[in-house]
């Protein structure tokens, strides 16, 4: 992130994926999602489907809907830190080469 006008500034990579700049937003952001395993996220989601399922069936139809809805972005979330991980950050490849 550039400390003067608060904006990520990133630039286009060798392979067409985006670097970004060091302190950038998303680049915290994959910092963060690498510690989790991807398979966190796969049994955070059917986890909540698991207890959506079981509240449903125990006639708490609102608290069911409201967990049942953390599927998807737990699922999204795996997504993108797999995607991040397979085309490995540039941004992280340069810091281990400079």
């Amino acid at each position: 992130m550039n400390d003067q006008d608060g904006k990520c500034e990133s630039s286009q990579g060798s392979k067409g994926t985006l670097v970004h700049t060091p302190g950038c937003a998303m680049c915290s952001i994959e910092h963060q999602l690498e510690k989790v395993p991807t398979n966190y996220w796969i049994w955070g989601a059917l986890g909540s489907i698991g207890l959506s399922l079981y509240l449903k069936l125990d006639g708490r139809r609102e608290e069911s809907d409201f967990v049942g809805k953390w599927a998807a972005p737990l699922l999204l979330f795996g997504l993108f830190a797999k995607l991040s991980r397979g085309n490995g950050s540039e941004v992280m490849e340069k810091k281990g080469t400079e």
